[in-house]
Order: C-alpha cells, then structure tokens, then sequence
C-alpha cells in the first residue's frame, strides 16, 4: 500500500506541474491576447500517465 502512496503522491505533482504550467500558458495568452504566440516554449512538460 505504500508504494501505490508513493505512486499517487508522484502523479498528483505531475498533475499539479501541468495545472500550474497550462494556467500559466492560459495567463500569457491572455494577456497578449489574439496575437499569435509560440505555444509552451518554455514549459516542462511531461505526459502524464493513468
């Protein structure tokens, strides 16, 4: 049981470094607003997985 803890534990930050990363990417865009802009440059992402 502790180690599918663990295992919930890792992909909850996962999940929580995409939310943070997607809000991110959502603020930037609105504030350039319909201009286009490169999509996630600088982001980390990693998919994640179920």
């Amino acid at each position: 049981m502790r180690s599918r803890l663990r295992l919930l534990d890792e992909q909850l930050s996962r999940l929580a470094q995409s939310r943070d990363a997607l809000s991110d990417y959502i603020d930037a865009a609105e504030r350039v607003g319909r201009e286009s802009y490169p999509p996630f440059d600088h982001a980390d992402l990693e998919p994640v997985s179920g």
